[in-house]
């Protein structure tokens, strides 16, 4: 079987000169679709501005251009793979803060047209996202590990940032809880990296 593996595209124009080989029999990717540069500026603007929740600072414009710009990248990468008429797996990564629901508490009551990228993705025929899923493809079993925050991520950027703090007591359970109960797994299609890298 021939994988072809995607790390972190970041938006259509990264891999729009990839061609998938004839000979593939399934595309991952590892998270990271869309396009994040107009959302990191705002953040990054928000943090020299000690502003730490960067949502709740900016005009609804920004937000609204932000998450449209997030969904409709992310979206144009699996189209661009969907093409070749390959399956296609992905994660969530830590850039892709694409959850309606997310979206509907901080911009979507302004602006109801952002899409929902759940629904766009579902009329693409061979994709999938398998976070925190555990899948069959001809005989290989694959677990998707969506991004989450670690104590390892916590302790090594000496983090004091409690929500971070908080997040990965939440998190990190339920990742290491699916670990556990599938130890008999081919690939784990994860967007961290393995503990030490």
């Amino acid at each position: 079987m021939k994988l072809l593996v995607v790390g972190d595209p970041h938006g259509y124009e990264n891999i729009k000169h990839i061609a998938v080989p004839k000979d593939v029999d399934l595309i991952l990717i590892v998270g990271d679709l869309a396009n994040s540069d107009f959302v990191r500026n705002i953040q990054f603007r928000a943090n020299e501005m000690g502003i730490k929740d960067w949502r709740k600072t900016f005009p609804k414009k920004e937000l609204n251009k932000a998450y449209t710009g997030l969904v409709n990248s992310a979206i144009s990468v699996l189209r661009h793979f969907n093409k070749f008429g390959k399956p296609i797996y992905f994660v969530n990564g830590n850039v892709m803060d694409t959850d309606h629901a997310k979206m509907k508490k901080h911009v979507l009551k302004y602006n109801p047209n952002i899409p929902d990228f759940r629904f766009a993705i579902k009329k693409l025929k061979n994709v999938e996202n398998i976070s925190l899923k555990r899948i069959k493809f001809r005989g290989i079993k694959i677990l998707g590990i969506p991004y989450f925050i670690g104590s390892d991520w916590v302790k090594g950027f000496k983090s004091k940032d409690v929500d971070k703090i908080n997040s990965a007591k939440e998190q990190e359970p339920i990742i290491k809880k699916l670990l556990d109960a599938n130890k008999d797994i081919d690939i784990v299609l994860s967007h961290l990296p393995p503990y030490g890298i």
